[in-house]
């Protein structure tokens, strides 16, 4: 019932979540900004921006830092409909191709900006997933 359920039912609080139901329509919207005001409804709004911008710098520095660890050919690319702080979460059909390993075909879900998108057919780069050592990370296009 109004909405509540979704957002305190997790261990953690994501900001896309909290972004929805701090600015939400009909009458918990309308509800929210009364209580809040404009100032504190502006307030909570930049907390929230300044929480997605440090996900994304944290991202960001993890892809930066990992190392180049296997090159994929794209055979095909799904989904599309689902956006996280405005980029487009896709499955990647790859052809892997690692040192000392036969070539492989793997999945891969990810989240990647417009201008990073790869087409089928191109050679992406893959980096180690320092938080799970059997996935890797998109590290963008091979030029």
């Amino acid at each position: 019932m109004f909405g509540f359920k979704d957002v305190f039912n997790k261990d953690e609080i994501d900001l896309e979540n909290a972004d929805k139901f701090v600015n939400q329509k009909g009458i918990m919207g309308a509800l929210m900004r009364s209580a809040l005001g404009e100032d504190g409804m502006a307030e909570v709004n930049e907390a929230i921006q300044m929480g997605q911008q440090a996900e994304q710098a944290a991202v960001a520095a993890a892809v930066a830092n990992a190392a180049v660890a296997a090159t994929a050919k794209v055979l095909n690319i799904t989904g599309g409909n689902t956006y996280i702080m405005g980029n487009p979460l896709v499955t990647l059909s790859l052809e892997v191709h690692q040192e000392g390993k036969e070539p492989y075909a793997k999945e891969m879900e990810s989240v990647i900006p417009m201008v990073q998108m790869p087409r089928i057919g191109d050679t992406i780069k893959l980096g180690n997933n320092p938080n799970n050592p059997n996935e890797f990370l998109y590290l963008g296009i091979q030029v």
